[in-house]
């Protein structure tokens, strides 16, 4: 009877945004490779060879070996390395070692990954093909291993650049198997956006602003955050991550603000800050006559109708202005009536 080990495989990258996986173009993109000895097999495996031909999209010098294990035993690698080489121990035991071995070609983008089980007695491969690293697996996964390792695209990857992903994976001297095949689309270039308006509600310091954006035709526009300076100082978030394009800012007269927001597309995208805001404006300090109750700039019949439910009960004082009533008595009452109706009837 042979006995020999087998594996089902495959490779996970980044999730990704949306149908197209979207990412950015100066993200940092991690993949795990994972590979299992299946329960049925015979024997566990001495060797797996990992191979992957790096899209050429990526730039192939920030490849980096992050970690790599098997049932129980993990390794992480710990540094900014791309490649390794070590001796690991099993702990089942056996007095094996694994010699691992992670690298890649910086010329062609192909990076290999050996896992080799060695008996140290003396130096070479187990001559019992009953001995190796990775038993069949179990319930409690000692038969499942893994490689990772994150890379970056390439600085000149345009947007809908597309990034696949395909690892071979052979177990000892079985055929190679590869793995379903995973991609990602690149979006290189940050959104843009501006505050478009910033206007005064007329004798109020209400201030309506305006913002808008548009991305360069990758993963869409997501959101934006909009900063407000008051009197040249600096500047604070007003709407952090609003996917608004518009609201109403509470300010205050007599002070002069300036605005200017960012956005972020949905692969992560940031636009930077701009070099000047986009708008400014001056709130001035407002003189109501006497009488404007509501503080609208006019002695009207709105001022008339606040005064009259005042008087009769309806409404009461504190809830309107009392800086621009009649007499100074800290109240709205029928003196305060009787002038705004005079003033509305050009007697005063």
């Amino acid at each position: 009877e042979w006995v020999q080990s087998t594996d089902p495989n495959d490779i996970i990258g980044p999730a990704g945004y949306g149908e197209e996986h979207w990412v950015s173009g100066e993200a940092t993109l991690p993949y795990i490779i994972r590979f299992v000895n299946q329960s049925d097999a015979t024997a566990p495996a001495q060797q797996v060879v990992i191979t992957q031909q790096l899209d050429p999209d990526l730039d192939y010098r920030t490849f980096r070996v992050t970690d790599f294990g098997w049932g129980d035993q993990y390794t992480e690698v710990g540094e900014d390395l791309p490649f390794y080489l070590g001796r690991i121990e099993l702990t089942d035991g056996s007095g094996l070692v694994v010699d691992v071995l992670a690298t890649v070609d910086v010329v062609s983008g192909l990076a290999t990954w050996i896992l080799q089980t060695i008996d140290p007695a003396t130096g070479e491969p187990p001559e019992d093909a009953l001995a190796g690293f990775l038993p069949p697996n179990d319930e409690n996964g000692i038969g499942e291993g893994f490689v990772s390792y994150t890379i970056r695209p390439r600085s000149d990857a345009a947007t809908w650049s597309i990034i696949d992903a395909e690892a071979t994976i052979v177990f000892d001297t079985n055929e190679p198997i590869d793995t379903p095949p995973v991609f990602n689309t690149i979006d290189a270039v940050a959104p843009t956006s501006s505050v478009t308006e910033a206007t005064n509600e007329f004798w109020t310091a209400n201030i309506y602003v305006a913002w808008g954006g548009e991305d360069d035709g990758g993963s869409a526009l997501k959101d934006y955050n909009v900063y407000v300076s008051v009197d040249g100082g600096p500047y604070t978030i007003w709407l952090s991550h609003t996917t608004l394009t518009s609201a109403w800012f509470v300010g205050q007269q007599n002070h002069t603000y300036t605005f200017y927001c960012t956005s972020q597309d949905n692969a992560g995208n940031v636009e930077a800050f701009p070099s000047a805001p986009d708008v400014a404006i001056v709130i001035p300090l407002y003189e109501y006559e006497t009488g404007d109750l509501n503080h609208d700039g006019y002695v009207d019949l709105a001022d008339a109708v606040i005064a009259l439910k005042v008087v009769s009960g309806v409404a009461f004082t504190d809830v309107y202005y009392l800086d621009k009533e009649v007499n100074e008595d800290g109240k709205i009452g029928s003196e305060e009536l009787i002038y705004i109706l005079q003033k509305m009837a050009q007697l005063r």
